[in-house]
């Protein structure tokens, strides 16, 4: 669970998914096999800054000072940071959170 918690963490933060939370999980029971598997992930329609039209998206784009909020500062995930929603920059380069930084650098093993 933990590895599959990284990796989804992990794809919200590079998907800019800031709708993420703990209703999004479910299990699949088996009662003839009596197992049970994490259910596919849902809820990801609040991703790639879905409610930004064509013309704001090339706005952000040409400027560094309004894309970095929104890359950086806005998109935020499950994890509470002092009792708030963390952004996925703050806790992933922080290396504070033992299975995120697990699934970072298998990620980043796998690409080299």
């Amino acid at each position: 669970m933990k590895n599959i918690f990284g990796n989804i963490f992990l794809i919200d933060a590079f998907i800019a998914n800031s709708n993420r939370h703990n209703g999004d999980w479910g299990f699949l029971y088996n009662k003839v096999k009596d197992k049970v598997k994490l259910a596919p992930i849902i809820d990801c329609e609040s991703s790639l800054f879905n409610l930004l039209d064509e013309e704001s998206i090339q706005e952000y784009l040409s400027a560094e000072t309004k894309i970095k909020p929104l890359v950086y500062e806005e998109p935020t995930s499950p994890i509470l940071v002092n009792g708030k929603r963390g952004n996925y920059f703050e806790i992933i380069s922080s290396l504070n959170y033992e299975d995120v930084t697990k699934q970072l650098k298998e990620l980043y093993q796998e690409s080299i």
